[in-house]
Parts: structure tokens; sequence; C-alpha cells
């Protein structure tokens, strides 16, 4: 048998060479695609994250004011509400709180992530007051089955006096955007009430990310502004959520929720676009009006300076894998 040449034996060690580093170079190559697939080298994952609390707003005798890093860094946590077991934060009421909605002019900014598609027709209550007759903002699947989720804004008047829930008397309106909204993608919410006592009824804007529809609501025509006030909330508490109101065990979503902020003032068109391009990390537009400030990054701590904090209850968490579903404005 002829004896291999010298030539020959280093050809077939090269080849083997190649063979055996080739199937680890594709796996190493799989790896990393899957990787980038899931958003792990996107620019927002590989950003500095805002530590919890790293931008608040301070009050002092003269002045309101930002302090920390409030440049719409990305935070390092958003929270997850989870469908079971069944959740919700609570924020207790309080003097602030009472004096944002019953003064007639309010806004509620959020960022979310639907991280569940449902079809049963029916609200999600996102951030309203704690009772059945609601004030607030909402998702909404207008049709069954839905293939997207709506944007909604509520408001609802009570008859003077009146501080109890949903009474005979109670009317209100859940202004149902025509806006799309999608899955497993962050997407900016906002609502805004305006109410007017001379002509007996409130303008609302509705927005997601930076596109707005105007909606007009009244009490019914012939009452007398005074007959009504604009939701008495005295003693309610603030609710987060992802469930239809009292039907927690059926209309529950998955979802995740980040920096929410409650105004006791209307907030214009121009200024609820600036927060869309903050990002989901923006700190508040008006801190003199600022009731909460809840960015959700691994607590429910109000940053607003008025101590509005937020209790959990069971099927809330935290992740810092949430980028992947972000897109910076």
């Amino acid at each position: 048998m002829q004896k291999p040449s010298g030539k020959t034996v280093r050809s077939q060690s090269a080849m083997e060479y190649l063979m055996t580093y080739g199937w680890a170079i594709l796996v190493i190559a799989v790896v990393l695609g899957v990787l980038f697939q899931l958003g792990v080298f996107g620019g927002a994952n590989l950003a500095p994250k805002a530590q919890p609390g790293s931008c608040q707003v301070e009050h002092t005798s003269v002045s309101t004011s930002l302090e920390g890093m409030c440049q719409g860094e990305l935070p390092q946590y958003v929270a997850v509400f989870s469908p079971s077991p069944c959740c919700q934060a609570t924020v207790p009421t309080s003097t602030s709180i009472n004096t944002s909605w019953n003064g007639g002019n309010w806004s509620i900014t959020a960022w979310f992530d639907a991280t569940q598609q449902l079809g049963t027709g029916v609200g999600r209550d996102l951030v309203e007051e704690d009772e059945g007759c609601t004030s607030g903002l909402w998702i909404d699947t207008p049709s069954s089955p839905a293939t997207y989720y709506e944007v909604a804004g509520c408001a609802w008047w009570q008859p003077t006096g009146d501080t109890s829930s949903c009474q005979s008397g109670t009317i209100g309106s859940c202004e149902a955007s025509t806006l799309q909204l999608p899955y497993n993608k962050w997407v900016f919410l906002a609502v805004t009430f305006n109410f007017s006592a001379s002509t007996n009824g409130a303008n609302q804007l509705v927005c997601y990310n930076a596109q707005c529809q105007t909606f007009e609501s009244s009490v019914p025509s012939g009452d007398a502004p005074t007959n009504y006030v604009k939701d008495d909330l005295v003693d309610r508490n603030l609710v987060f959520r992802l469930f239809d109101n009292g039907c927690c065990s059926t209309n529950t979503i998955s979802g995740d929720l980040a920096n929410i902020q409650l105004y006791n003032a209307s907030l214009s068109q121009t200024e609820i676009t600036g927060l869309y391009q903050e990002g989901i990390g923006g700190a508040p537009v008006r801190p003199q009006n600022l009731v909460g400030w809840w960015p959700m990054n691994s607590n429910l701590n109000d940053y607003s300076g008025n101590n509005n904090n937020g209790q959990p209850s069971t099927g809330i968490t935290y992740t810092g894998f949430w980028t992947s579903a972000y897109t910076a404005p």
C-alpha cells in the first residue's frame, strides 16, 4: 500500500479542522441570529438604563422642578400584569387625587404593551377610579373576535351631592377612538378631560402615540350644569389593572405597563406629542400640575412628590427583558 504523502496528510488534517470548527461557527451564528431576532442586540436593549427613582419631582416653597436623570432614559424595569392570578395596583385616595378628578380638568398618560390578544368585545381598565362608574383610560376590543385594541377615554357625571357609586342619576361616556393598537408592541396612550360649566359638557382628547382624536360629551339636554358634578370621586382609590371592571376572573388579559402620569389639568395635543417623543422614560411635561407619577420601574412608588404610592396585589411582577417590543419614537 502506498504511503500517503505529507501533502495529503496535511490536506486531510486541514479539512477535519475546518469541519470541526465550521460546525462550531455555524452554531454560534445561529445563536447570534436568534438573539438578534429577540432584540438582545437592539439599541434599546444596549442603552444604559435608569435606576428606580433616578428622576423625580421636588417641591419647595417657591418652585416645583425635576431632579435627577430626567432626559428620557430607558427604565431598568417595567411592570408585568398577569391574567392569573388576577391583579391590580391600588393607590389609596388622597386630597391631590380627589382634587384632580373633581376639578373637571385632568389628563392620564401611560405606556402599554398588550401581550395577549383577546376578542370578547368588552373594555379593559388601565387607569381609573375604583368604582363601577369610572373616569379614566381604557382599552376596548371593538368586535368579536377582535383583531386589535382601541384606546378609549371615559368621563362621568353624577348628581350634586351623590358620592356613591353608579346611582340612577349617574351618566357617563366612554369615547372609543378608531385608533388601532397593535399587539406585542409598546404604545403611548393619553386621554384628557376638560369640563365646561357654561356648555354643560366636556371636551375629550384620546391619543395613541402622536395620533389624537377629539370628542364632545355632556350631561342630559336641559339639565342645569349645577345639578351635576364631574364624577364626584370623594374618598375613592385610583387603580391600575388589566381586566374589565367587576369581571376579574373572566376578562383578564396580560400586558405590561410603564410611566403612568396623572395631571389635574387638561394637556394640549402639543404637550401629549412631546411626552410621546420623549419615549417610554419621559419625564412629566407639567410638574406643577402633576398629581401622581408612577414609572413602575421595579416598584409602585409615586415620584411626583405627592406620596401617592401604589399598593400591589398578587400577579404584578417586574421585568428587565422588555425592550424587544419597544421602538423609540
